[in-house]
């Protein structure tokens, strides 16, 4: 597939394009098809569907309605999409995490990861594995970006929560072994918010297994699976069964109670020498 750069022209459009939109692009004078494979405000690149690729100023593309023809869509592979292809262990079925001319495919549970062909690559409308339905549905993670960069001493990244669609939370992961930063969106957003979200994963832990006494920090363990686990098919029991692996699962042992008819025993201690 042949990396197109001659110089596109054409009207500007008030448009931002996003990855997967079908657009209209003015090359040399002629309306040609494509779908934005990276799409920024200032600049994106385009997949054209007479196979060139393209970078050129987002201000040039302008959204079309026109769909992808059939025997293309056929050979493309984009972020999310449904896949399946053969292995010497068997049909592997996964969700591609990167497209392009050699897309990356996570298997369901994120049990392997392969840079793969997309000659190799079939559709699939095979489920992803997912959870029963859990009060925690309402919460969904609206937007995540991470940053190897600034992941110095734990994992950098910056994410929208949701609740009932409507964005109510930002998250900030500094990357700097700081705690992570909850804060609330907008000034009609209540702090309690945060709480409500902290509660609402704690509860979620726990009905998939989590033992209570090993819990910290659940708003922050959801949203990490929630981006980054759950779209690969890693469901709530396999996480728990992950963080649990190897531990003592088991309460601690209480402290006996001293009760008001508790009297001191000399003879029940013994000093030593």
């Amino acid at each position: 597939m042949g990396e197109y750069t001659g110089i596109a022209v054409g009207r500007l459009a008030d448009y931002v394009p996003a990855e997967g939109d079908r657009v209209s692009v003015p090359v040399s004078g002629e309306q040609l098809l494509g779908t934005v494979l990276k799409g920024e405000r200032h600049q994106s690149t385009v997949q054209l569907d007479d196979g060139r690729r393209l970078t050129l100023l987002s201000s040039f593309l302008e959204p079309s309605d026109i769909p992808l023809p059939e025997h293309i869509r056929a050979r493309t592979f984009r972020k999310g999409d449904r896949i399946e292809f053969d292995h010497w262990t068997g049909t592997l079925q996964g969700v591609v995490s990167r497209g392009g001319s050699t897309p990356r495919v996570i298997i369901d549970g994120r049990a392997d990861v392969f840079d793969i062909s997309p000659g190799r690559l079939r559709h699939s409308d095979a489920p992803v594995r997912r959870d029963s339905p859990h009060p925690m549905d309402a919460w969904s993670v609206a937007s995540y970006s991470s940053s190897e960069r600034f992941s110095v001493k734990s994992k950098a990244y910056i994410a929208k929560v949701a609740l009932e669609g409507k964005e109510v939370i930002q998250v900030i992961g500094s990357g700097q072994g700081e705690p992570t930063r909850f804060a609330p969106l907008g000034r009609e957003t209540p702090r309690s918010v945060i709480a409500d979200l902290a509660g609402d994963a704690m509860r979620w832990l726990i009905d998939h297994g989590m033992p209570e006494h090993l819990i910290e920090n659940p708003a922050e363990v959801w949203v990490e699976w929630k981006a980054n686990e759950a779209p690969y098919g890693v469901t709530a029991t396999d996480l728990v069964a992950r963080l649990t692996s190897g531990m003592d699962t088991a309460p601690p042992e209480a402290e006996p109670e001293m009760g008001p008819d508790w009297e001191f025993e000399p003879e029940d201690y013994q000093l030593t020498p």
